[in-house]
């Protein structure tokens, strides 16, 4: 794969205490497939209208469950796409579902994200997060991550916020493969770097 971006030369090791931070993220990611994005979409724009919030909905095609966080940096190099490539090619998982069956919103500063929490599936989404965390120890990457991980689906940020709500029709999908994903700030757009099935 190659990318067309303006990366400097890779260091021989990870520059955390150097690197300029910033908004621009780099993660792994679970995406929703195609039936689930769409339905999440329109769970979306009715709690919306339904609770009177304001916010901008995320895309359909920019909805997913962050898996790691990796770094949140002005630029991003080379060497994080490489190290993040090189940690993925060692996972070896097996395809699982996942289900989404309650939204409520998270307490920001200023926007409150307005998420879908799972209610299956979490068991392998951590197994998923550790063994990508590990994979990225060995490369020599100081990758950042939760010491909890909670998975969910940011649907909109918003002012407003809303208490947790049971779904009365849960999202279900296969997660089949999972993705490195880079998020420039205030673009409005997540770019895939890579992609990589769960064969087992």
């Amino acid at each position: 794969m190659q990318l067309s971006m303006d990366l400097a030369a890779p260091p021989a090791k990870w520059p955390s205490k150097t690197r300029a931070q910033g908004d621009n993220s780099l993660f792994f990611a679970v995406l929703l497939d195609g039936e689930a994005a769409a339905d999440a979409e329109a769970l979306g724009a009715k709690l919306r209208s339904h609770y009177g919030l304001s916010g901008r909905q995320v895309s359909a095609k920019r909805l997913h469950i962050t898996v790691n966080a990796i770094a949140d940096y002005a630029k991003l190099l080379e060497y994080d796409v490489s190290a993040a490539m090189q940690a993925a090619a060692t996972i070896k998982a097996t395809p699982f579902e996942v289900t989404l069956n309650r939204a409520l919103s998270l307490e920001g500063n200023d926007q409150n994200p307005l998420v879908l929490r799972c209610g299956e599936g979490v068991p392998a989404l951590n197994a998923l997060q550790k063994s990508l965390s590990e994979a990225l120890k060995i490369t020599g990457y100081e990758a950042g991550g939760a010491s909890v991980f909670s998975p969910y689906v940011t649907l909109l940020y918003d002012r407003k916020s809303i208490d947790e709500t049971t779904l009365d029709e849960p999202i279900r999908w296969i997660v089949r493969d999972f993705a490195l994903v880079y998020s420039e700030y205030g673009e409005g757009r997540n770019v895939h770097l890579g992609n990589w099935q769960l064969q087992g």
